[in-house]
């Protein structure tokens, strides 16, 4: 499996910090074939992708780039950098953008990226008034091929999980995804039991699945092991040709 949920280096409002060689040895120890990594708040693209290059090595695909979204950004030169720097994937967290997903101002670039056919991961969290999973839905229903990934399973509770999954449940989404981060427990939140996570599974086809641990907020090989052992080989075997699938690999 991928893990696509992965940070590296220094958070603004946090103690968490990560390398790119704790990273790859995280990998090793969950049980992973690779690794989306992303900046954090405070890191550079450009930065991370030459760390991922360079850790890789020249024949290296352990490791691949993701590319973090700064939406105040000149919209014109973040696409210019996208295309130069090719990231397998782009991260958008309106909590920290404190823009929602389903701005306005944002349809442009959302339509530059679906010609693009990069894959879009967007922060679901409590924070409802800006980082609601309805905004992902909004934004799926207006680019019906963008690939679109839902964090956390729609958002960092239970109840969240629940109610995302039950409205993925009620219409055919081909093109929104789920990552499991969060399905554990972390340092502020409390992760899903074995009788909650096979209610959820009982919602969400598994044709919609990826793995994602948000580490280091989430331990990475309690994350796989969690997945591996609540889940049938077949539905882990589902999800990796959703990787196929969603990363164009």
């Amino acid at each position: 499996m991928i893990d696509t949920h992965v940070h590296v280096g220094h958070w603004a409002k946090t103690t968490e910090k990560t390398t790119v060689a704790e990273v790859f040895c995280q990998r090793l120890n969950a049980g992973l074939t690779q690794i989306i990594c992303m900046p954090t708040d405070l890191e550079k693209n450009y930065r991370m992708k030459d760390r991922v290059q360079f850790f890789n090595g020249p024949e290296g695909k352990e490791l691949l780039f993701g590319y973090w979204i700064n939406p105040y950004r000149d919209l014109a030169i973040v696409l210019e950098e996208i295309e130069f720097l090719k990231p397998v994937m782009l991260k958008y967290h309106p909590s920290h953008s404190q823009k929602r997903v389903n701005a306005p101002d944002l349809e442009s670039f959302w339509h530059s990226i679906d010609i693009l056919e990069l894959p879009l991961l967007v922060h679901c969290g409590r924070w409802q008034e800006m980082a609601s999973y309805n905004f992902v839905f909004d934004l799926v229903d207006q680019f019906p091929t963008l690939n679109v990934i839902a964090a956390h399973w729609g958002g960092v509770s239970t109840e969240l999980k629940m109610a995302f999954s039950k409205r993925l449940n009620q219409e055919c989404w081909p093109n929104l995804f789920l990552e499991t981060s969060s399905i554990i427990t972390g340092p502020i939140t409390q992760g899903v039991t074995v009788e909650e996570f096979k209610e959820l599974m009982q919602l969400v086809p598994t044709t919609q699945m990826l793995f994602g641990s948000d580490y280091p907020f989430f331990s990475m090989t309690e994350s796989a092991k969690f997945l591996r052992e609540n889940l049938h080989p077949g539905s882990i075997y589902q999800i990796e040709i959703n990787e196929k699938r969603v990363f164009k690999r």
